[in-house]
C-alpha cells in the first residue's frame, strides 16, 4: 500500500527513487525517497493495528536526525502526520499535517497534503 501511495500518488519511480528498508547507522528505516542522490524524506510505517504514538515519531525523527533528513512521514496505512525535522539542540520536530484516511472530511483536506509532497519532488 506504501509502495502505491509513493509511486502511483506521488510520482515517484519506485526503486530509482523509493529506497526501501534504507540503512542508518545500523538500523533500518522502512523508506526513504530521494532523488537523484539527494534524500527528500523518508517514512516510517507501522502496522494498521497500532495507534501512532510518541515513539513512533522519535524513532522517525532519530532516522533523519542520524542521516540528515528533514522531512518525515509516519504512518500506520490509516493516518499519515507529516513532520519537519528541526537539527537544533536538542533535535526537535514539528507537525506539518496529520491525515486520518477513513474521515471523509479530512480525505478532502489530504488532496492539498499530496501536492506538498509532491512538490518535495522540485525543491
Amino acid at each position: 500500500m506504501i509502495n502505491a501511495f509513493l509511486s502511483e500518488v506521488l510520482g515517484y519511480a519506485p526503486i530509482e527513487e523509493i529506497k526501501t528498508e534504507y540503512m542508518i547507522k545500523g538500523t533500518y528505516a522502512d523508506y526513504v525517497v530521494q532523488i537523484k542522490g539527494v534524500r527528500h524524506f523518508l517514512v516510517e510505517v507501522k502496522a494498521l493495528s497500532l495507534n501512532l504514538n510518541e515513539a513512533h515519531l522519535r524513532q522517525a525523527v532519530n532516522y533523519g536526525a542520524n542521516e540528515g533528513i528533514e522531512w518525515a512521514l509516519l504512518t500506520n496505512g490509516k493516518c499519515i502526520e507529516f513532520y519537519k525535522i528541526l537539527f537544533n539542540k536538542p533535535i526537535e520536530s514539528r507537525k506539518v499535517f496529520s491525515i486520518d484516511l477513513s474521515d471523509v472530511v479530512q480525505l478532502k483536506k489530504g488532496l492539498e497534503v499530496i501536492q506538498f509532497l509532491q512538490g518535495l519532488r522540485y525543491k
